[in-house]
């Protein structure tokens, strides 16, 4: 008896990089076979970046040299077959490359899961700056320079309206996924290194820091300390709430998503001088 082999394997269409940073794809044999499949190797390269090599379809993809924008890759598949029969199969994909968060970015403050918080919100450069507003589960951020109407003119609306209705937020009906690119504010607008942080995760912030409502620069909001090291914290600034085309109780309340769902949105934490929850 002789085993028959397929006359080629192939890559099919696209592969990808997902919202969680891994590679995918597939690929297929044309022609019957009797053969069984031995082993399936792949690797990522190119002639400046040594990416990963695996035994299985998925990986995380990481940058070993330099600090590009984007690299074109060629994926390189061999398929063994019993009786040591080998067929092999190649692909070029485009890489985008979003840069690794600076270590002055990030404060340990010792949580017990030992998370790393961010010093800054969204769309700010320091930790007094407001940043970005939001609608929950939607990555497209509204700025205001003087903190009460949005520079663009946009209209949040509310939870039940129309206006919310269209945005991809709206369609969300449980968590926002870790890492994602598509509702994960924090992902889309810095990297896949960041992310909202989950309604537990405010809670473990909540009861484990000490806390302080402060003025920083002549902003207003509360400070989060290391248990061990005061000096060490962060500061989340009380940028008030969007509630339509406008901001109220600016540099006296704030309001911070989680990624956590509530039904009709997210979970928030709120804060104002005497109080957080």
């Amino acid at each position: 008896m002789y085993l028959i082999y397929p006359s080629a394997i192939s890559i099919n269409g696209d592969a990808t990089i997902n919202d969680n940073g891994d590679f995918n794809y597939t690929w297929s044999e044309t022609g019957n076979k009797t053969a069984s499949i031995v082993g399936v190797q792949w690797s990522l390269t190119n002639n400046t970046y040594v990416v990963c090599n695996g035994t299985n379809e998925r990986a995380t993809v990481t940058i070993s040299n330099g600090n590009p924008t984007a690299v074109t890759l060629t994926l390189s598949l061999t398929v063994t077959y019993t009786g040591n029969v080998t067929l092999s199969a190649t692909k070029s994909i485009s890489v985008d490359v979003i840069s690794p968060p600076r270590i002055d970015e990030w404060v340990d403050l010792g949580l017990p899961s030992g998370l790393l918080w961010c010093r800054h919100n969204v769309g700010a450069s320091s930790n007094t700056e407001r940043g970005l507003y939001f609608s929950w589960g939607n990555v497209t951020g509204h700025a205001s320079t003087d903190g009460s109407v949005f520079d663009d003119g946009y209209d949040f609306g509310t939870s039940n309206s129309g206006v919310y209705a269209s945005t991809p937020g709206a369609s969300l009906t449980g968590d926002i996924t870790k890492g994602s690119s598509t509702y994960d504010a924090a992902t889309a607008n810095m990297s896949y290194d960041w992310r909202m942080p989950t309604k537990d995760e405010f809670i473990e912030l909540y009861d484990n820091t000490d806390k302080q409502n402060v003025y920083i620069d002549g902003v207003r909001g509360w400070k989060f300390m290391k248990k061990t090291n005061n000096n060490v914290y962060i500061f989340l600034p009380a940028g008030g709430r969007a509630a339509g085309s406008s901001i109220s109780y600016n540099n006296n309340m704030g309001c911070y998503w989680a990624s956590s769902y509530r039904g009709n949105s997210g979970y928030a934490m709120q804060s104002a001088a005497t109080w957080i929850h």
